[in-house]
């Protein structure tokens, strides 16, 4: 799916993630503020080019002027990795987040926080909603290697080789999804239940 559809209103279809500079428990309000835990890299894909775009803590400009104007696909991006780079700022584009899309279809829920209101914070994710397990069920792949979670650690230790490394794979990852999901329409969760997020 190296072509943007020629019906697509968009200037490119990008793929992205985030890597956080910060740990939950270095910023006050922990994971309630991503803003506060900064950007420590970030990879973005795109359909147009074929090509992987890489972005350090001080381009975090360059990446949000990069992501402007086209459709964003995200897992968790909408929560997460958009509020890393933009705060509390209006999103400047069109945001395609598979696992929003999950969370709609699994729980009827509009948004995050009000299935994290019905179900709990520990359903909605860990287990079967995450993108290793969503990926791995979906794909039949091997999954990802290591934590994003390790992010922060890694940058201090000046290993930004194995950050940018593990960004990458969690950009991969979502690309191989969604373009599964353009192709069959669903995504297979943990439970092995087949969700429909997307028209085939």
């Amino acid at each position: 799916m190296k072509e943007i559809k020629k019906y697509s209103p968009y200037k490119d279809i990008l793929v992205y993630d985030i890597e956080s500079l910060r740990l939950p428990d270095e910023t006050p309000r922990g994971f309630d503020d991503p803003f506060g835990m900064g950007l420590g890299t970030g990879v973005v894909y795109s359909y147009k080019h074929d090509l992987y775009w890489f972005f350090g803590p001080e381009e975090k400009e360059d990446m949000i002027l990069t992501l402007t104007d086209t459709l964003v696909v995200s897992f968790n991006g909408v929560h997460f990795d958009n509020r890393v780079l933009l705060g509390d700022r209006e999103v400047p584009w069109t945001d395609y987040d598979i696992f929003l899309k999950m969370i709609n279809v699994k729980w009827d829920c509009d948004s995050l926080a009000e299935a994290i209101e019905k179900h709990g914070r520990r359903s909605v994710f860990m287990g079967g909603m995450k993108l290793d397990t969503v990926a791995q069920k979906t794909l039949m792949c091997k999954g990802k290697n290591g934590s994003g979670a390790l992010a922060p650690h890694l940058i201090r230790q000046n290993k930004w080789k194995e950050v940018f490394e593990y960004n990458l794979q969690d950009v991969r990852l979502t690309k191989r999804l969604y373009d599964f999901i353009q192709e069959y329409g669903y995504v297979i969760e943990g439970s092995g239940t087949q969700l429909k997020v997307g028209e085939k």
